[in-house]
C-alpha cells in the first residue's frame, strides 16, 4: 500500500509539472520610459518669449499641460520667422518618444532635433502638415542618444481663428527614455580640469595631484602607519557633474586589500559605486559600473592594506583614472576675421520687449539691414532697462561690436 501511494503521488508530481511546463512564461516588464525633460537639472531656452508675458521657456517643462499661464509662447510676426525651444537634459540619455501640449494646431513645418554637444543636429521627427490634435505623440522606431532637444517651428498660421496671430505656443513639451546616462565619447575624465586632494600625504612631493597627472612613474602616497588599518582617502573633484562609466586604479604595490570607490554630487553626501574586498592586492584593478552615473566628486577610500615594504604600511597609487563622458571643448569656433557674427545661419535674438502693434522685432536688429525703419528693432515707451540679446549658436570669439 505505502508504494502504491509514492507511486500515485510520483504521477500526480509528474502531471503538475507538465501542466506548469505548458503555461506561458510571464516575462519581465520593461522599463517604464520616464518624461525626462521633468529630472532635476533639466533646462529650457527659446528663440524668443511673448513681450510683456511670463511664457518662457521652463514653463514647457514644468509638468502643467492645461494652465493657458503654464506654457511658452513667441511673439507674433507675419513675416514668419522660425522659432524653437530647445531642452537641455543635462547628461546623455536614451530617448524613444516625444508628446507635445500644442496651443493650438497652426504650426504646419516643423522637425524635432536631437545633439549630443547642442552643436550638432540630427533630425529625429520632421512633419510637413499641422498636428493631428493639440496633444501629439511622436513615438521613434529607432532610440537615440542625445543630450540637447529642440523643436523647431519653420512655419506656421496664426493661432487665433480669424485673426493675423502669427506665433508658436506650446503647453508641454515631454520626453520620454530612459534616465540612465549615456556615453557615446568615453575618456579619462581627469584630464579635464580635475582636481585631487587626500587625507594626507608622506611628503611634499607624493602628493594627491600625482595620482591624476596621468604619469604612472609619479605617485599619491602616504605615510607608514605601522598596522595598515588607519583610513585613508584620495578624493578627486571634476570640476563640474560628469557621467561616469568605468574606474582604473595603478597601484605602487599590490598591499592594499580592501576599499570601495564612492560618489557624490556635494562632496557631503556619498553613494558606493564599487568595491574590493581580498586576501591580496593588485597593483592594477579596473571596475566598470553597469550603468553610467552622473557625479561630480569620486573618492578612493581605503581601510585594509599590508606592508608595502618589510614594515612600511603605507597606500600609494600612481595613477587613478576615471573614466566616462568626455565634455565638450570650450573652444572658441573660429570664422574669418571681420565676419559678422550677427549674420550667420542658426543665430538668433530675442528682447524683453518690442514695441506693441509692430513687426520692430530682436530679428529685425540682426538682419543686415541698416537702413529702413521697418528693419529695426523698437521697444514701448518708458520700458525700464530693455536688453536684446543674440544667441551666436557656439562659443564665439568677438572683437567687436
Amino acid at each position: 500500500m505505502k508504494n502504491k501511494h509514492v507511486r500515485r503521488s510520483l504521477a500526480a508530481l509528474l502531471v503538475l509539472a507538465m501542466l506548469l511546463c505548458a503555461l506561458p512564461v510571464m516575462s519581465m516588464a520593461a522599463e517604464e520610459p520616464v518624461n525626462l525633460a521633468r529630472l532635476d537639472g533639466v533646462t529650457a531656452t527659446a528663440s524668443d518669449v511673448e513681450s510683456s508675458t511670463e511664457f518662457t521657456a521652463d514653463k514647457a517643462i514644468d509638468g502643467d499641460t492645461s494652465k493657458s499661464t503654464s506654457r511658452w509662447a513667441t511673439n507674433s510676426n507675419g513675416s514668419k520667422p522660425e522659432r524653437w525651444l530647445m531642452v537641455n537634459l543635462g547628461a546623455v540619455r536614451t530617448i524613444n518618444s516625444f508628446t507635445i501640449y500644442w496651443e493650438a494646431t497652426n504650426a504646419t513645418a516643423y522637425v524635432i532635433e536631437t545633439s549630443v554637444n547642442g552643436t550638432t543636429w540630427t533630425s529625429a521627427v520632421s512633419k510637413t502638415e499641422k498636428p493631428a490634435s493639440t496633444q501629439a505623440e511622436y513615438p521613434l522606431t529607432t532610440p537615440v542618444s542625445a543630450q540637447y532637444v529642440r523643436l523647431r517651428v519653420t512655419d506656421y498660421e496664426s493661432s487665433v481663428a480669424g485673426e493675423s496671430w502669427y506665433n508658436v505656443s506650446v503647453y508641454e513639451f515631454e520626453i520620454y527614455g530612459s534616465a540612465a546616462p549615456v556615453v557615446t565619447n568615453e575618456g579619462n575624465l581627469t584630464k579635464y580640469g580635475a582636481t585631487a586632494t587626500a587625507s594626507e600625504a608622506e611628503n611634499d612631493v607624493n602628493v594627491a595631484s600625482k595620482a591624476i597627472d596621468n604619469d604612472k612613474t609619479s605617485r599619491w602616497g602616504t605615510s607608514n602607519d605601522g598596522k595598515g588599518t588607519t583610513a585613508r582617502t584620495l578624493t578627486v573633484d571634476l570640476g563640474a557633474e560628469r557621467t561616469i562609466s568605468r574606474f582604473k586604479v595603478f597601484w605602487e604595490k599590490p598591499n592594499v586589500t580592501n576599499y570601495t570607490i564612492a560618489i557624490s554630487n556635494d562632496n557631503s553626501q556619498w553613494e558606493t559605486a564599487a568595491t574590493y574586498a581580498e586576501e591580496t592586492g593588485k597593483t592594477e584593478a579596473e571596475f566598470r559600473l553597469e550603468q553610467p552615473v552622473n557625479a561630480r566628486y569620486v573618492r578612493l577610500h581605503v581601510t585594509a592594506y599590508g606592508p608595502a615594504v618589510e614594515a612600511w604600511y603605507n597606500v600609494a597609487v600612481c595613477e587613478f583614472e576615471i573614466y566616462g563622458q568626455v565634455p565638450e571643448s570650450t573652444d572658441p569656433v573660429l570664422v574669418e576675421s571681420g565676419t559678422n557674427l550677427a549674420r550667420l545661419d542658426g543665430v538668433s535674438g530675442t528682447a524683453s520687449n518690442v514695441e506693441s502693434g509692430t513687426t520692430f522685432t530682436a530679428d529685425k536688429a540682426r538682419d543686415g539691414n541698416k537702413t529702413d525703419k521697418p528693419s529695426r528693432w523698437a521697444t514701448d515707451q518708458d520700458v525700464s532697462n530693455p536688453t536684446i540679446t543674440f544667441n551666436l549658436g557656439a562659443m564665439r570669439k568677438v572683437q567687436s561690436v
